[in-house]
């Protein structure tokens, strides 16, 4: 997960800041050919999750609650369910073959 904390009140693709934005995911498949031709190919999925926070908002919205900290926790859990969610929807045992061919 990638969180960037800022103070600016809006985010790095110029929408409005509103304490955090989540700013999407990026999946990489590598598969590794093995030597030899009798062996299957090693598969493997990384997601990265990117999340903007701007912890001056997010504290002031913590604190008529006495909560320090749980809309920035919330951000972060965000970012984490998305890289969750796109994981497995790129997880090769969740696609048939033809697909997984398909990724560089």
């Amino acid at each position: 997960m990638n969180v960037n904390a800022t103070d600016s009140k809006m985010t790095s693709s110029g929408n409005l800041l509103v304490g955090g934005a989540f700013g999407g995911n990026t999946e990489s498949v590598n598969i590794d050919q093995p030597i030899s031709k009798t062996l299957a190919p090693t598969i493997s999925v990384t997601t990265e999750a990117k999340q903007e926070i701007n912890p001056t908002v997010l504290g002031a919205s913590d604190a008529p609650y006495g909560k320090a900290g749980a809309n920035t926790l919330h951000e972060v859990t965000e970012a984490y369910q998305g890289a969750v969610r796109a994981e497995y929807s790129v997880r090769p045992e969740n696609k048939p073959a033809v697909i997984i061919m398909t990724y560089p």
